[in-house]
């Protein structure tokens, strides 16, 4: 018999014979779907097995979790809340054995991709299940589960966690935010494993999460409190197999699991984080003479223009550029360049003056490439916002820009074109009194000097940019309905200056529905293993597009619906990925995410433990009365096999049977392959 066949056998006799047993065992199925405020997810500790919970979870939290839980479900806090009523689910992945940690393959890494991709999917399920409920979770793990569990919390939106509980965490870092207990002030085995020469290490960035955190650590306990020169495996687990070994401290812990759950309930759930992104707008405006009361109007709005920007994003850009015609003293200028200062924006707006022009139609489209040739962040959401009484020029003199090239241009389709001379440069002015005559106001512009030149380059390809136009001009808003369509914008006409500041709220407004990108992968992975790049904490409105571009090397690499897709890197050092995620509308953000790839031999590995006698230290088990865990199916080699998480709720569903198969080859391949190296 062939070696696949032989394998495929293999894994059917193991179903048949788990079949039977894992049917009547609790499973996910067995458990209530009923949605409540909160829901407390466990990832169970390095070499546990599963544990009997009845039909009150899926049994796959682990001993010392689950005593935890349990006392927190009779033990009621000042109002009388408990966790009686609180579903518990265990997420279903390798955890290998505490004292493998130091061996020399991808085990460890792999366990903890399968804990982060399974525990994601879960997540993303439940949401769905649960978004009219608002459910919130509550990510729980004891030794390798905790870091399962925060990598988790780091890929969902922060809205979605209640908060993280942790015991005997691999990745602590000393004396970090909710690290806490006697152990506190020590550095965690698998940080210590990954850290780099400067002494940072990629699992930090999970600290600058604004959720609850409770991280508890045993003095002296092996895995959360080493000394910087050790022997693995130690020759005593014991301060970390005795979390909750005692009754006051079982209280403790389960108090502050209760705790965590019980504000949760009480208290509403944190913004989505959909307007703490950054957010850059941009202003184009006609100045020729038949705009200055438009001009006042615009000034009148710069308070709102700010008020309703700060409502989208505390880290708000805005800039302004004015544009007129070819044969006046400047086709276009930018004023005042993309800038958090507020008052240098309104301050720009008073200085701009009405002149010139005198005829239709105007430079509009010289105006919207200057604006669009910002220095954009290409992580924000953008906006262009331009204020016009003319139509444009189509195709435009000298530029020969049209309205399909503009619209090319804003989706970051087509590179940016040179310019003429007269676009760029903008001037220095003293600002007049908004009712100032428009002869005066354009006396004050006297002495032209380089500054704020367009950012981009000819050539260069901008992030898209949703164009928005406030007309009062039909015919301009005829010309411009097509490119704010095309673009994701929307075009709002303006019957007169009283409707300016309406409708440059209106167009904030909208504006902030556009996507924001985040993405989330392992800080650290191994050269040659799968990981996943995460797109789950990005937000948008409907539909969006995932675009992938594993090396930031400009191509796009993967392009769909599904927000995770699985990569292996084979060439160590440092390198960036990308994500684009797309609307339906067509307005897109951008993230990146630095990955540190290594190889085995890179790793800070402990001194091999001197020879003990007989014995073996062994990490914490159960009693004898639990039963193996199911876990995921690894392949023997290279890593992660699965390619995201669509479909994952079918997964879930089979659940203790299929999984159960996993952990039988999972260990076994482990096993053959050590038992080979040591023949």
């Amino acid at each position: 018999m062939t070696g696949p066949n032989r394998l495929a056998s293999a894994l059917l006799v193991a179903f048949l014979a788990l079949a039977p047993a894992a049917v009547s065992a609790p499973t996910a199925q067995a458990q209530s779907t009923a949605c409540g405020k909160v829901e407390v997810v466990t990832f169970r500790g390095s070499g546990e097995n599963s544990v009997d919970d009845g039909d009150r979870s899926n049994g796959l939290s682990g001993p010392t979790l689950q005593k935890i839980i349990d006392k927190a479900r009779t033990l009621p806090s000042a109002t009388g809340y408990t966790l009686a009523d609180v579903k518990v689910y265990g997420v279903p992945y390798p955890a290998i054995p505490a004292e493998e940690y130091n061996e020399k393959d991808q085990d460890l890494f792999d366990s903890i991709e399968y804990g982060r991709l399974f525990g994601s999917g879960y997540l993303q399920k439940r949401h769905k299940e649960c978004e009219s409920t608002g459910t919130r979770f509550i990510l729980a793990g004891y030794s390798q589960g905790v870091i399962a569990a925060r990598e988790v919390a780091q890929d969902v939106p922060e809205s979605w966690i209640a908060g993280v509980f942790g015991l005997g965490d691999p990745a602590q870092k000393a004396n970090a935010r909710g690290v806490t207990g006697g152990g506190a002030n020590g550095t965690g085995i698998y940080r210590k494993l990954i850290e780099k020469d400067d002494g940072t290490a990629s699992s930090d960035s999970f600290y600058d999460l604004l959720v609850p955190t409770f991280l508890f650590c045993h003095d002296n306990d092996p895995v959360c409190d080493i000394t910087l020169r050790f022997w693995w495996p130690p020759a005593d687990f014991g301060p970390h197999s005795n979390y909750g070994g005692t009754d006051a401290e079982l209280g403790e812990l389960a108090g502050q699991l209760r705790g965590m759950a019980e504000a949760a309930e009480t208290t509403p759930a944190p913004p989505d984080g959909s307007g703490t992104g950054p957010a850059d707008l941009m202003f184009a405006i006609d100045t020729t003479g038949s705009m200055s009361p438009y001009l006042t109007a615009a000034v009148a709005s710069a308070k709102s223009t700010a008020d309703a920007l700060h409502a989208v994003s505390s880290k708000a850009r805005v800039g302004l550029v004015e544009y007129r015609d070819h044969g006046d003293s400047y086709v276009a200028r930018t004023v005042v360049p993309l800038t958090e200062d507020f008052a240098a924006f309104e301050s720009g707006l008073r200085g701009l003056g009405a002149a010139g022009g005198g005829d239709t139609p105007e430079a509009v489209y010289t105006g919207l490439v200057t604006a669009l040739g910002a220095d954009w962040n290409r992580s924000a959401t953008r906006a262009l916002i331009v204020l016009g009484d003319a139509r444009a020029h189509d195709p435009e003199p000298v530029t020969g820009l049209t309205a399909a090239a503009v619209t090319d241009i804003a989706k970051g389709v087509a590179p940016m074109p040179a310019l003429p001379p007269t676009v760029g440069t903008a001037v220095a002015r003293t600002a007049a009194e908004p009712d100032a005559p428009a002869q005066e106001r354009e006396e004050e512009t006297q002495t032209a000097v380089p500054e704020a030149k367009i950012a981009a380059t000819p050539g260069e390809k901008i992030p898209a940019v949703p164009i928005y136009a406030l007309s009062a001009n039909d015919e301009l808003s005829a010309q411009m309905v097509p490119i704010t369509t095309a673009t994701g914008g929307s075009t709002f006409p303006i019957g007169s200056p009283d409707e300016v500041t309406k409708s440059v709220v209106r167009a904030v407004e909208d504006a902030s529905t556009a996507p924001t990108a985040r993405l989330k992968a392992a800080g650290t992975v191994l050269a040659g293993n799968k990981t996943t790049l995460s797109g789950l904490a990005s937000s948008y409105v409907g539909d969006a597009t995932f675009a992938f571009d594993f090396d930031t090397d400009g191509t796009i690499d993967l392009t769909g619906s599904d927000a995770t897709v699985a990569h292996t890197y084979t060439a160590t050092g440092g390198v960036k990925a990308r994500l684009v995620v797309t609307d339906s509308r067509g307005r897109s953000s951008e993230a990146l995410v630095d990955i540190d790839v290594r190889a085995l031999e890179s790793l800070h590995y402990g001194e091999p433990a001197p020879s003990m006698g007989p014995s073996t230290p062994q990490s914490p088990t159960p009693g004898p009365s639990s039963t193996p865990a199911p876990a995921p199916n690894p392949p023997a080699t290279g890593g992660l096999a699965l390619t995201g998480i669509a479909g994952l709720g079918a997964m879930i569903g089979l659940g203790s049977v299929l999984l159960g198969c996993g952990v039988l080859l999972f260990v076994t391949t482990r096993r053959r392959r050590r038992h080979s190296t040591t023949d």
